[in-house]
Order: structure tokens, then C-alpha cells, then sequence
């Protein structure tokens, strides 16, 4: 697994997570809200329905579209994900509802999947949003109120955004340098072999060379001989010598 592919699956696991975090936050909330008012009761029916469709679209990517990329997969369960915050603020009390927050959680999760021009989308997202749901409910909320979720929300998907960012040109300088090194110790590898190939040549020539010396002067020696003895007569103490270097000569060799 590369870096990045590492990247990729801590990003989707911390996606799944904070979503995971968010249902139980808001099952709680919502149970030990339920009374006196509503609301926490809705919260309680809508974090139900927001688990069953989490896992149903987990279920249907896996088994149904299992070519669907990853990116693609989280941007359309992110859509999802912003609709169900807008209809669940809608149901509890529109900006001075008490799950608000949840437009900032959006924000991060988007800011996390797509980094700093995701988060910075997400976050004008979120802007038109609020104001929406402000002008519907006749602006209840105190202009610094509205000016604490506004600037909220323009700082807070490019900071994540600009984090996520950050971290995955470290990663991939990391990867690159990375590789970079395992070429450079390959071509190390590569010299080392071929200098020692070329010195076992070279080793193979002197042995070859050396050999062929101690080979050539006992035969020139012989042939000395073999001459001497054939151009004419020799005594037979003299013939005898002759032939006792020729047979050291063929010893030798």
C-alpha cells in the first residue's frame, strides 16, 4: 500500500467515524432531551433514520455498486448528509436549533474528504444555508449571533480543508523522497553487481593470462629440445638430459 492509497483510507475511515461519533451524540442528546418538548424525540427518530440510511448506502455500495470510486460514493452520501442536517434544523427550530452544530460537523467531514476547496465549498454551503433557514424563521437569532455561525463557518471548512491539505502533499513529498531512495539504492545494487561481475572478469583474464605463461615456457623448452635432438646426433648422457627436461617440461604442465 502507497502512501497514498493510506492516505485515502485513513480520510474514508475518519469520514465513517465522525459519522459514527454523530449518531451516537445525537441519539443521546435527543433520548435525554425527549421531555419536556419534542424536539428531543424528533432528534431521537431522525438519528434512527439517518443510521438506516448510512448503512443502506454502505450496503448497496458494496454489494451493488462495487465499481463506484470512493470519492465519488462519499461526495453523493455527503449531498445526502447535507439534506437530512437542513430538513433536521428545519424540524427543531431552524438556526436556534439545538443540532446547529451539526452544519459545522458537515462542513469538517466535507473539509476532510476533499481537502481545502472542499472545505471551502462546504462552507459557503453551510453560509446560504443558515441564511436560508434564518429568513424563513424571520431572522431569530441576534446579529452577533448571526455573525459568531457566519464567521464560523467561513473559517472553519478552509482551516480543516488547508490541514488535509497539508498533510497529503507532506505525505506524498514523503512518498516521493521515498521512492526516489529505493531507485537510487536499485542503481546502487545495479553498480555493485556489475563491479563485481567485472572483477571476476578481470580476475578470470589474469588466472587465464598467468596460465597460459606457465603453460608456454616449458613447451618452448620442449620444443628447444625437440629440435636439438632431431638436427643431429647426440651422445647418449646429453639425449638422456634432453629427454628429462622434455619429461619435466610435460610434468609441469
Amino acid at each position: 500500500m502507497t502512501i497514498e492509497d493510506s492516505h485515502h483510507h485513513w480520510r474514508n475511515r475518519a469520514f465513517t467515524t465522525l459519522r459514527g461519533v454523530c449518531f451516537l451524540l445525537s441519539i443521546a442528546y435527543g433520548w435525554t432531551h425527549r421531555e419536556p418538548s419534542e424536539v428531543g424525540l424528533i432528534v431521537v427518530y431522525m438519528s434512527i433514520l439517518f443510521g438506516g440510511y448510512s448503512l443502506l448506502c454502505y450496503g448497496l455500495w458494496r454489494y451493488s455498486f462495487p465499481d463506484l470510486t470512493a470519492p465519488r460514493f462519499y461526495l453523493w452520501l455527503s449531498l445526502l448528509d447535507f439534506a437530512f442536517i437542513v430538513v433536521l434544523l428545519a424540524m427543531t427550530g431552524g438556526p436556534d436549533s439545538p443540532m446547529s452544530r451539526g452544519l459545522y460537523v458537515w462542513v469538517s467531514m466535507t473539509a476532510i474528504l476533499f481537502h481545502f476547496k472542499g472545505g471551502l465549498l462546504a462552507s459557503l454551503v453551510a453560509i446560504v444555508a443558515f441564511l436560508g433557514l434564518e429568513w424563513r424563521y424571520q431572522w431569530p437569532l441576534e446579529a452577533w449571533e448571526q455573525c459568531f455561525y457566519l464567521l464560523g463557518f467561513l473559517v472553519h471548512g478552509p482551516f480543516v480543508g488547508h490541514f488535509m491539505t497539508r498533510e497529503y502533499r507532506r505525505s506524498k513529498d514523503l512518498e516521493d523522497a521515498h521512492d526516489a531512495l529505493d531507485l537510487a539504492h536499485r542503481r546502487l545494487k545495479t553498480h555493485q553487481a556489475q563491479a563485481v561481475q567485472t572483477e571476476k572478469l578481470a580476475t578470470i583474464g589474469l588466472l587465464g593470462a598467468s596460465l597460459a605463461h606457465e603453460i608456454n615456457n616449458p613447451v618452448m623448452g620442449m620444443k628447444a629440445c625437440v629440435r636439438i635432438l632431431r638436427s643431429d646426433a647426440q651422445t647418449p648422457t646429453r639425449r638422456e638430459e634432453y629427454l628429462d627436461t622434455v619429461e619435466a617440461g610435460l610434468e609441469r604442465i
